[in-house]
């Protein structure tokens, strides 16, 4: 296992990261950072055609003199090296973050109202829970009550953590507190 330090609050915004633009997060196994390799700046990379002369350091140089031919804006340079440095060291030092699976949200919902004493609460959380737009329907329940809300909260932000941690587990990674 390797140590590692980690901002599980990162990681956890990485598992829900909305993926529809082609944008992925990774896990920086060296740093702990969680690093992103944004569509734009990949297409950019893609433009710039790494060759495979030279060492990374050669590349890097190469793609900091296109970057200024290109007029690449400054601000957009970072998510550029970003990519490349994802690209060329790969899987050696950047972990990809999978998306965080429906699913697990659902049996965290199921799993919360299962563990509620008030049967008529935990009736009306079951109602919630039956077929398509379950997740809307069990916040709307759950706004009418407060305190089951806020103790909804810490359950679901325990088990997130719980799905990093385990997550991280099988990746070899042990958390560094």
């Amino acid at each position: 296992m390797h140590k590692l330090k980690v901002n599980l609050d990162d990681v956890a915004t990485a598992f829900d990261w909305d993926r529809s633009e082609n944008d992925e997060p990774y896990l920086d196994v060296e740093t702990g950072a969680v690093v992103y390799a944004m569509s734009e700046a990949k297409r950019l990379l893609d433009e710039f055609e790494v060759q495979d002369v030279g060492s990374d350091e050669d590349k890097l140089e190469r793609l900091e003199r296109w970057m200024e031919r290109e007029a690449v804006p400054d601000w957009q340079k970072d998510t550029v090296r970003e990519a490349f440095e994802i690209e060329t060291v790969g899987p050696v030092r950047f972990l990809w973050i999978p998306e965080r699976e429906s699913h697990q949200g659902y049996d965290d919902m199921v799993d919360f109202t299962a563990d509620i004493e008030d049967k008529q609460l935990q009736g009306l959380l079951w109602a919630a829970l039956d077929g398509k737009g379950a997740f809307r329907r069990f916040k709307d329940v759950l706004l009418r009550f407060p305190e089951t809300r806020e103790a909804w909260f810490a359950f679901r932000e325990k088990r997130e953590r719980d799905h990093i941690i385990e997550w991280l587990e099988d990746e070899g990674i042990e958390l560094e507190e």
